[in-house]
């Protein structure tokens, strides 16, 4: 089976992170976003990987060569303007070619078992499925509404509260389609799999059903749920490969060779990258990562931050619940407060407070 994974977005729900960067790109527990997704569809079988670039396009093709001895097929395409979602598909027709096949969205971090989604959707014969998931605020979401058998009856994009309702069922971003619904897509034109392409399905009393799952699901496409991400990792609520990790006492997960004080105090989990320096009398608490080559003064105390590769945090620093995006320079005494998001190379000078 062939899938085909969307990146064209311009990722602006992650800024500052995405400031230099495209979404795909960003790291994720120590690599690329997309390095996950690309295991997730080795684990499942799936042949050939299509992904549909557009922003800084050029920037994931060069990662995607890099890619191509991971034992699987991965070809791209590129946009040459915006196509929307169902656009993107569409103009991948020619390579998708005619058997089922299966879109994902790119910034998706997921446990979802694929192989009982698509012997779902082939064991009813469907045209169209969409994978469902329960959220707690719907309104960030397409919601659909079911039937008991799992036919859809309604589609809400983005709903108010008063519109949802009780309902909690949301489009989860992955779906298996036949080659025919491509015929419903209009070519080399922006249009949308949820607001344009799924209302002519129903419409057209296709087969179009939705698959609930419990499985684990997370839209990653915001700072805040970017953070939540690496935590629910930590917390084991998604099995995760720690393919690149060994892990060593106290909860703490360590990727090749770093130096690290005796003096320092960890509480796990936390995830250490290669070749980092950590010094005397640094504090590091639970659900912090760091990335590889960072270097952490003495005295420095961290709690619940992401700190991607490269960055030097200085002496005495203060920083919780907060991201620090790659080769970033943190001077002496800085104070970085909750919620507080920083893009690469960013400078924060001494006795600052953020």
């Amino acid at each position: 089976m062939k899938a085909i994974i969307l990146l064209g977005g311009k990722g602006t729900r992650l800024l500052p992170l995405t400031a230099r960067k495209p979404k795909p790109l960003i790291s994720f527990f120590n690599r690329p976003l997309l390095t996950y997704q690309i295991e997730l569809m080795k684990q499942y079988g799936v042949s050939e990987i299509i992904f549909s670039l557009g922003h800084l396009s050029e920037r994931i093709e060069g990662f995607l060569k890099s890619e191509k001895n991971r034992g699987i097929s991965i070809k791209w395409i590129v946009e040459e303007e915006s196509l929307g979602t169902a656009g993107a598909v569409k103009n991948a027709q020619s390579m998708l070619g005619k058997e089922t096949f299966l879109i994902l969205n790119g910034d998706i971090l997921t446990g979802i078992n694929l192989a009982k989604l698509i012997h779902f959707h082939r064991l009813n014969k469907l045209r169209a499925t969409i994978a469902l998931t329960s959220v707690d605020d719907p309104t960030a979401y397409g919601l659909i509404r079911v039937d008991k058998i799992g036919a859809i009856q309604q589609f809400l994009e983005k709903p108010s509260w008063i519109e949802a309702g009780t309902c909690r069922t949301v489009n989860a971003g992955l779906y298996v389609f036949e080659p025919e619904v491509l015929s419903y897509i209009p070519p080399k034109r922006n249009f949308s799999l949820e607001r344009e392409l799924f209302p002519i399905l129903l419409q057209r009393k296709e087969k179009f059903f939705g698959w609930e799952t419990k499985d684990y699901w997370l839209d990653v496409g915001t700072l805040e749920r970017y953070r939540q991400g690496h935590r629910d990792i930590l917390e084991k609520k998604i099995i995760f490969p720690f393919l690149y990790f060994r892990k060593i006492e106290g909860g703490v997960w360590l990727e090749g060779s770093s130096r690290i004080s005796p003096k320092a105090n960890f509480i796990g989990p936390v995830l250490i990258g290669d070749n980092c320096k950590i010094s005397d009398g640094v504090d590091v608490s639970p659900f912090t990562v760091i990335g590889e080559n960072c270097i952490i003064e003495n005295g420095a105390n961290i709690a619940n931050s992401i700190i991607l590769r490269g960055t030097h945090i200085g002496k005495n620093v203060k920083m919780k619940s907060c991201i620090i995006g790659e080769a970033c320079e943190i001077e002496d005494n800085a104070v970085i407060s909750d919620g507080v998001a920083l893009g690469d190379r960013s400078i924060v000078k001494a006795h600052s407070q953020l």
